[in-house]
């Protein structure tokens, strides 16, 4: 073998190396995030009924000062299951296809302040909306300002969301990163390669 080959060589298995390196500490690192359901079990506090779901987010949502609100989409929702039983007008079943919107806060310890979701009436005869912290009013629409039914939450950890298994996923961030590391990665070893040959 010649010098120029063995040079190739020795970048191509260094490469290799470094690439799958930063595949297993990205994946067995702090990039993952894992899954964390909430059951909520709302109180009535105006009107009668009841409802009872859960939400699922990734863990990295509970720190410090995070400030999600409607506009920023539904992406760092994971799951969102709401069962909603009122005399009169029936019982219902809401799910993260019904959202458009959502709010989701922690304060400085990263304990959570607020969870809340936010429909539209579309096509629906009845939806949910939130109005103010972990309370959600039940309307008839098209929506008028006179709730039928008011719950308030008492969230808790646990449970799954929707009766479905929890898959812990790979943190944006974290991907974002091995991303960029297995890029930077590629281009030294293109230009190693040029320079080589």
């Amino acid at each position: 073998m010649n010098h120029l080959a063995e040079n190739r060589t020795r970048v191509t298995v260094s490469l290799c190396a470094a690439v799958a390196l930063l595949l297993s500490l990205g994946i067995t690192g702090a990039a993952m995030a894992t899954p964390v359901t909430f059951n909520l079990n709302y109180e009535t506090v105006g009107g009668a009924g009841t409802a009872v779901g859960t939400f699922t987010v990734d863990d990295t949502l509970l720190r410090p000062n995070v400030d999600i609100r409607s506009e920023d989409g539904l992406a760092d929702l994971l799951c969102f299951q709401l069962t909603v039983s009122v005399p009169g007008a029936g019982t219902f079943i809401f799910t993260k296809a019904d959202l458009y919107g959502w709010a989701f806060q922690t304060d400085a310890f990263g304990d959570f302040e607020d969870a809340n979701f936010f429909m539209n009436c579309g096509s629906r005869q009845f939806i949910v909306d939130g109005f103010t912290y972990f309370s959600l009013g039940f309307y008839q629409c098209p929506q008028s300002e006179a709730r039928i039914a008011a719950f308030v939450a008492h969230p808790e950890q646990g449970g799954t969301c929707g009766g479905a298994a929890e898959v812990p996923a790979l943190d944006r961030t974290g991907l974002l990163a091995l991303m960029l590391l297995v890029g930077v990665a590629a281009a030294l070893a293109l230009r190693r390669g040029a320079i080589l040959g």
